[in-house]
Protein backbone atom coordinates (compact mmCIF):
# COMPACT_ATOMS: atom_id res chain seq x y z
CA UNK A 1 0.00 0.00 0.00
CA UNK A 2 2.05 3.03 -1.13
CA UNK A 3 0.99 6.87 -1.87
CA UNK A 4 -2.00 7.18 -0.05
CA UNK A 5 -3.81 10.13 0.37
CA UNK A 6 -5.95 10.61 2.95
CA UNK A 7 -8.68 13.34 3.95
CA UNK A 8 -10.13 12.90 7.83
CA UNK A 9 -13.09 15.35 8.23
CA UNK A 10 -12.18 17.64 5.94
CA UNK A 11 -8.68 17.83 6.64
CA UNK A 12 -5.69 16.03 4.81
CA UNK A 13 -3.61 13.70 7.55
CA UNK A 14 -0.35 11.66 7.26
CA UNK A 15 -1.11 8.54 9.64
CA UNK A 16 1.25 6.06 8.18
CA UNK A 17 0.47 2.97 5.72
CA UNK A 18 0.17 0.29 8.94
CA UNK A 19 -2.61 2.53 10.28
CA UNK A 20 -4.45 3.41 7.25
CA UNK A 21 -4.16 -0.11 6.46
CA UNK A 22 -6.16 -1.37 10.53
CA UNK A 23 -8.45 1.26 9.67
CA UNK A 24 -9.57 0.30 6.06
CA UNK A 25 -9.75 -3.58 6.71
CA UNK A 26 -10.12 -3.74 10.42
CA UNK A 27 -7.69 -7.35 10.30
CA UNK A 28 -6.73 -7.72 13.71
CA UNK A 29 -7.10 -9.54 16.65
CA UNK A 30 -6.81 -7.94 20.13
CA UNK A 31 -6.83 -8.90 23.87
CA UNK A 32 -7.30 -6.30 26.58
CA UNK A 33 -6.74 -6.42 30.12
CA UNK A 34 -6.40 -4.58 33.43
CA UNK A 35 -2.71 -3.56 35.00
CA UNK A 36 -3.27 -2.42 38.73
CA UNK A 37 -0.10 -2.17 40.92
CA UNK A 38 1.87 -3.61 38.41
CA UNK A 39 -0.10 -6.92 37.93
CA UNK A 40 -2.08 -8.62 35.41
CA UNK A 41 -4.28 -11.40 36.05
CA UNK A 42 -4.19 -14.24 34.13
CA UNK A 43 -1.23 -12.60 32.41
CA UNK A 44 0.01 -15.83 30.40
CA UNK A 45 -3.75 -16.46 29.16
CA UNK A 46 -3.93 -13.16 27.46
CA UNK A 47 -0.74 -13.90 25.96
CA UNK A 48 -1.53 -17.14 24.61
CA UNK A 49 -4.65 -16.45 22.89
CA UNK A 50 -3.51 -13.37 21.37
CA UNK A 51 -0.32 -15.77 19.46
CA UNK A 52 -2.92 -18.64 19.61
CA UNK A 53 -5.61 -16.45 17.23
CA UNK A 54 -3.01 -14.05 15.34
CA UNK A 55 -1.47 -17.80 14.59
CA UNK A 56 -5.12 -19.30 13.24
CA UNK A 57 -5.86 -15.91 11.11
CA UNK A 58 -2.42 -14.71 9.90
CA UNK A 59 -0.32 -17.86 9.82
CA UNK A 60 2.19 -16.28 11.90
CA UNK A 61 2.08 -14.81 15.43
CA UNK A 62 4.22 -12.76 17.54
CA UNK A 63 6.19 -13.98 20.15
CA UNK A 64 5.29 -13.47 24.18
CA UNK A 65 8.38 -11.90 24.33
CA UNK A 66 7.70 -9.24 21.53
CA UNK A 67 4.19 -8.47 23.31
CA UNK A 68 5.52 -8.22 26.88
CA UNK A 69 8.25 -5.61 25.56
CA UNK A 70 5.67 -3.46 23.62
CA UNK A 71 3.29 -3.53 27.15
CA UNK A 72 6.55 -2.47 28.70
CA UNK A 73 7.47 0.26 26.60
CA UNK A 74 3.63 1.33 26.86
CA UNK A 75 3.61 1.33 30.36
CA UNK A 76 7.08 3.14 31.20
CA UNK A 77 5.23 6.31 29.30
CA UNK A 78 1.88 5.87 30.55
CA UNK A 79 3.58 5.51 34.73
CA UNK A 80 1.39 8.24 35.85
CA UNK A 81 -2.11 6.22 35.14
CA UNK A 82 -2.45 3.52 37.43
CA UNK A 83 -4.51 1.62 37.18
CA UNK A 84 -5.05 1.70 33.93
CA UNK A 85 -6.78 -0.34 31.01
CA UNK A 86 -4.64 -1.56 27.93
CA UNK A 87 -5.16 -3.30 24.53
CA UNK A 88 -3.12 -4.64 22.72
CA UNK A 89 -4.14 -5.23 18.70
CA UNK A 90 -2.04 -7.59 16.24
CA UNK A 91 -2.26 -6.78 12.63
CA UNK A 92 -0.04 -7.29 9.57
CA UNK A 93 2.68 -5.29 8.50
CA UNK A 94 1.58 -4.91 4.97
CA UNK A 95 -1.91 -6.00 3.99
CA UNK A 96 -3.51 -5.98 0.70
CA UNK A 97 -7.48 -8.14 -0.07
CA UNK A 98 -5.99 -8.62 -3.20
CA UNK A 99 -3.65 -11.35 -1.23
CA UNK A 100 -4.49 -11.67 2.25
CA UNK A 101 -2.27 -15.36 2.55
CA UNK A 102 0.68 -13.04 1.77
CA UNK A 103 1.75 -11.94 5.31
CA UNK A 104 5.32 -11.99 6.45
CA UNK A 105 5.38 -9.99 9.83
CA UNK A 106 2.83 -8.06 12.28
CA UNK A 107 2.69 -4.70 14.17
CA UNK A 108 2.12 -4.89 17.58
CA UNK A 109 -0.09 -1.62 18.70
CA UNK A 110 -0.63 -0.86 22.23
CA UNK A 111 -3.21 1.79 23.46
CA UNK A 112 -4.62 2.47 26.86
CA UNK A 113 -6.97 4.70 28.87
CA UNK A 114 -7.58 5.30 32.75
CA UNK A 115 -10.48 3.03 33.82
CA UNK A 116 -14.18 4.55 33.36
CA UNK A 117 -16.56 4.89 35.75
CA UNK A 118 -17.60 2.34 38.41
CA UNK A 119 -20.37 0.33 37.10
CA UNK A 120 -23.51 1.83 36.76
CA UNK A 121 -25.09 -0.89 39.19
CA UNK A 122 -26.39 -4.45 38.21
CA UNK A 123 -27.04 -4.63 34.50
CA UNK A 124 -30.18 -4.88 32.96
CA UNK A 125 -30.01 -7.18 29.66
CA UNK A 126 -32.47 -7.70 26.55
CA UNK A 127 -31.97 -10.99 24.54
CA UNK A 128 -30.54 -10.25 21.02
CA UNK A 129 -30.47 -12.95 18.26
CA UNK A 130 -26.85 -12.94 17.17
CA UNK A 131 -23.66 -14.04 17.41
CA UNK A 132 -19.61 -13.28 17.13
CA UNK A 133 -18.00 -13.15 14.15
CA UNK A 134 -14.89 -15.96 14.44
CA UNK A 135 -16.44 -16.90 18.19
CA UNK A 136 -13.30 -18.58 18.85
CA UNK A 137 -10.69 -15.41 18.33
CA UNK A 138 -10.90 -11.99 19.84
CA UNK A 139 -11.05 -9.87 16.53
CA UNK A 140 -11.84 -6.52 15.55
CA UNK A 141 -14.70 -7.74 13.73
CA UNK A 142 -17.47 -6.50 16.73
CA UNK A 143 -20.09 -5.38 14.28
CA UNK A 144 -22.57 -7.75 15.69
CA UNK A 145 -22.23 -7.29 18.95
CA UNK A 146 -21.75 -3.92 19.18
CA UNK A 147 -24.63 -3.51 17.13
CA UNK A 148 -26.45 -5.46 19.61
CA UNK A 149 -25.56 -3.26 22.74
CA UNK A 150 -26.38 -0.54 20.31
CA UNK A 151 -30.23 -1.59 19.82
CA UNK A 152 -30.52 -2.86 23.80
CA UNK A 153 -29.68 1.03 24.60
CA UNK A 154 -32.03 1.88 22.54
CA UNK A 155 -34.60 0.40 24.31
CA UNK A 156 -33.40 1.05 27.64
CA UNK A 157 -31.48 -1.42 28.48
CA UNK A 158 -27.71 -1.62 29.86
CA UNK A 159 -26.78 -4.55 27.41
CA UNK A 160 -27.92 -6.93 25.04
CA UNK A 161 -27.27 -11.13 26.12
CA UNK A 162 -26.48 -12.87 22.79
CA UNK A 163 -28.83 -15.92 22.06
CA UNK A 164 -28.22 -18.20 19.48
CA UNK A 165 -31.68 -20.78 18.23
CA UNK A 166 -32.74 -20.39 21.89
CA UNK A 167 -29.68 -20.78 23.71
CA UNK A 168 -27.74 -18.13 25.85
CA UNK A 169 -24.32 -17.32 24.14
CA UNK A 170 -22.71 -14.45 25.95
CA UNK A 171 -23.01 -10.56 26.02
CA UNK A 172 -21.40 -7.78 23.45
CA UNK A 173 -18.50 -8.05 25.40
CA UNK A 174 -18.53 -10.62 28.08
CA UNK A 175 -18.92 -14.20 29.61
CA UNK A 176 -22.40 -14.65 31.07
CA UNK A 177 -22.76 -16.90 34.53
CA UNK A 178 -26.02 -17.80 36.49
CA UNK A 179 -25.70 -19.34 39.88
CA UNK A 180 -28.34 -21.43 42.18
CA UNK A 181 -26.84 -21.47 45.60
CA UNK A 182 -22.84 -22.40 45.42
CA UNK A 183 -23.71 -24.20 41.82
CA UNK A 184 -22.52 -21.61 38.85
CA UNK A 185 -23.47 -22.61 34.76
CA UNK A 186 -21.80 -20.87 32.23
CA UNK A 187 -22.10 -21.94 28.30
CA UNK A 188 -19.51 -23.81 26.62
CA UNK A 189 -17.13 -22.50 24.53
CA UNK A 190 -18.26 -25.25 21.79
CA UNK A 191 -21.28 -22.72 22.04
CA UNK A 192 -19.75 -20.14 19.75
CA UNK A 193 -18.38 -18.32 22.42
CA UNK A 194 -15.25 -16.15 22.94
CA UNK A 195 -12.56 -17.66 25.76
CA UNK A 196 -12.68 -14.85 27.96
CA UNK A 197 -9.31 -14.84 30.42
CA UNK A 198 -12.07 -14.05 33.17
CA UNK A 199 -14.24 -16.88 32.72
CA UNK A 200 -11.01 -18.88 32.45
CA UNK A 201 -10.18 -17.73 35.76
CA UNK A 202 -13.10 -18.30 37.81
CA UNK A 203 -13.60 -21.70 36.06
CA UNK A 204 -9.94 -22.45 37.00
CA UNK A 205 -10.14 -21.29 41.00
CA UNK A 206 -14.10 -21.33 41.87
CA UNK A 207 -13.35 -24.10 44.42
CA UNK A 208 -11.20 -21.92 45.99
CA UNK A 209 -13.37 -19.55 47.46
CA UNK A 210 -16.47 -22.51 47.54
CA UNK A 211 -17.88 -22.45 44.11
CA UNK A 212 -18.62 -25.48 41.76
CA UNK A 213 -18.43 -24.13 38.53
CA UNK A 214 -19.60 -26.14 35.15
CA UNK A 215 -19.80 -25.28 31.41
CA UNK A 216 -23.13 -26.31 30.09
CA UNK A 217 -25.78 -25.34 27.13
CA UNK A 218 -28.43 -22.91 28.88
CA UNK A 219 -31.84 -22.57 27.23
CA UNK A 220 -33.86 -19.24 27.04
CA UNK A 221 -36.62 -21.13 28.95
CA UNK A 222 -34.63 -21.87 32.00
CA UNK A 223 -33.67 -18.31 32.87
CA UNK A 224 -36.05 -18.09 35.49
CA UNK A 225 -34.75 -20.72 37.95
CA UNK A 226 -31.63 -19.41 38.55
CA UNK A 227 -31.28 -16.88 41.74
CA UNK A 228 -28.12 -14.97 40.52
CA UNK A 229 -26.41 -13.79 37.33
CA UNK A 230 -23.30 -11.84 36.43
CA UNK A 231 -21.07 -11.13 33.59
CA UNK A 232 -16.96 -11.16 33.13
CA UNK A 233 -14.39 -9.86 31.70
CA UNK A 234 -10.84 -8.90 31.90
CA UNK A 235 -11.25 -4.75 32.27
CA UNK A 236 -14.56 -5.11 34.56
CA UNK A 237 -14.02 -8.31 36.47
CA UNK A 238 -17.42 -9.68 37.85
CA UNK A 239 -20.41 -7.15 36.89
CA UNK A 240 -23.88 -8.18 38.79
CA UNK A 241 -26.90 -8.89 36.39
CA UNK A 242 -30.38 -7.33 37.67
CA UNK A 243 -32.57 -8.52 34.82
CA UNK A 244 -32.83 -10.12 31.90
CA UNK A 245 -35.55 -9.53 29.50
CA UNK A 246 -38.42 -10.22 32.25
CA UNK A 247 -36.23 -12.36 34.50
CA UNK A 248 -34.98 -10.73 37.69
CA UNK A 249 -32.16 -11.86 39.64
CA UNK A 250 -30.97 -10.39 43.18
CA UNK A 251 -27.67 -8.18 42.51
CA UNK A 252 -27.20 -8.62 46.82
CA UNK A 253 -26.87 -12.63 47.43
CA UNK A 254 -24.18 -13.09 49.29
CA UNK A 255 -22.51 -15.54 46.83
CA UNK A 256 -22.04 -12.60 44.42
CA UNK A 257 -20.02 -10.58 47.48
CA UNK A 258 -17.90 -14.06 47.70
CA UNK A 259 -17.80 -14.55 44.12
CA UNK A 260 -15.50 -10.53 43.91
CA UNK A 261 -13.88 -11.43 46.78
CA UNK A 262 -12.64 -14.64 45.33
CA UNK A 263 -11.89 -13.12 42.08
CA UNK A 264 -9.86 -10.04 43.73
CA UNK A 265 -7.78 -12.27 45.46
CA UNK A 266 -6.76 -14.28 42.34
CA UNK A 267 -3.24 -13.38 41.92
CA UNK A 268 -2.17 -11.39 39.20
CA UNK A 269 1.73 -11.93 37.33
CA UNK A 270 4.50 -8.59 37.09
CA UNK A 271 4.54 -6.86 33.67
Amino acid sequence: MKSIITILDNQPIEPGERIISLALYGYACFTTFAVDSGQVKGMSYHWERLTNDAREIFGVAPSHGQILENVGRFLERADDIRPIIVRVTVFPDEFSPANPEKIASLSILVTGRAPGPAARGPMRLATVESARILPGQKTTNMIPNLGARASSRRNGYDDALLINDGMVLEGAMWNIFFGLGNEVVTPPLSAGILPGVTRRLLLEHGHEFGFSFQERSIGREELSRYRYCFATNAATGIVPVRSIDGCDYDPSREELSRLMAGYRAIPGSRV
